[in-house]
């Protein structure tokens, strides 16, 4: 493959190897939190392979970016918890009785030490003021191990910049990044474009020389073909994610597209509906039930 397509249209829902529906009576996170109450951070709760669906949250989408809120899209915030007048050192005790707006006590890691990553799953056809976003294993997690995902790959700029405890580096956002880490950080990186505007860049997934055939793999972006071909240099039929495999789906996850992953979990009957979490004890969060 020759080029890397990134999507900057729609924000859709990635899944990876999916946890069954019936399993959501499972605690899959675990709110610790200090003798004072001042710290918390969010661990999970179950043993999760690589690229695992964990949970799913939604929020209001809005124009201001707070301490507590997640940049999704190149204008909208995700914000689980509303600050009041200027004050962006929003306070998050509230939502601890809430499945919902938990997310907010995930901790950052940068990317390559970070335990999930997040992605966008579609949501606006029914609700537009609404942001929705999954949750998956970036490694293969045990229970008590925390929840952290790095921020830089989500803030253009952040509001309120912190130190990170693990590494000692000041965390303010992608902009902050140096060229470097930015190169290595941008296949993770999500697409902040308006989502009323379908735009594509085509980036080089290798050194490119002139003359060189500008190819990429379909099968990332189409879930089923309407017109199947059979590929001249594998001699292989092209048909869509859809019939690829399994070992070639799980190999083939963390580049697929964002609507390709949502089709694919939807295929494996799971729903945001039934991912996202609410509380079933003190400080323990289960998937919610129908």
């Amino acid at each position: 493959m020759a080029l890397l397509m990134r999507y900057g249209n729609q924000l859709f829902k990635h899944c990876g190897a999916a946890r069954k529906v019936s399993s959501g009576g499972a605690v899959v996170a675990v709110l610790q939190e200090s003798s004072s109450g001042a710290d918390a951070a969010l661990q999970s709760g179950i043993r999760a392979s690589k690229h695992e669906l964990i949970y799913t949250f939604k929020a209001p989408l809005l124009l201001q970016r707070n301490r507590h809120s997640l940049q999704y899209s190149k204008t909208e915030h995700l914000s689980a918890v509303l600050q009041k007048g200027d004050n962006v050192f929003t306070d998050a005790s509230a939502v601890k009785s809430s499945g919902e707006g938990i997310w907010v006590f995930m901790n950052h890691a940068f990317h390559a030490e970070a335990s999930v990553y997040l992605r966008p799953i579609e949501y606006r056809h029914i609700d537009p003021s609404v942001g929705c976003v999954a949750v998956y294993a970036a490694k293969n997690l045990v229970p008590g191990e925390l929840l952290t995902f790095d921020y830089t790959l989500h803030e253009w700029e952040m509001s309120s910049p912190f130190r990170c405890i693990s590494s000692g580096r000041m965390v303010q956002g992608f902009k902050h990044l140096t060229e470097e880490e930015q190169h290595l950080a941008l296949p993770y990186a999500w697409a902040h474009v308006h989502p009323s505007v379908g735009c594509v860049a085509v980036y080089a997934a290798k050194n490119l020389v002139p003359g060189e055939l500008l190819t990429f793999d379909y099968t990332l972006h189409e879930w089923e073909m309407s017109s199947p071909f059979r590929c001249i240099s594998s001699g292989r039929m092209v048909q869509g994610f859809k019939h690829l495999t399994e070992e070639e789906q799980h190999l083939a996850l963390p580049y697929a597209w964002a609507h390709v992953r949502q089709l694919h979990d939807e295929h494996r009957g799971l729903n945001p509906s039934l991912t996202c979490l609410q509380l079933s004890g003190a400080g323990k969060y289960t998937w919610r039930s129908e």
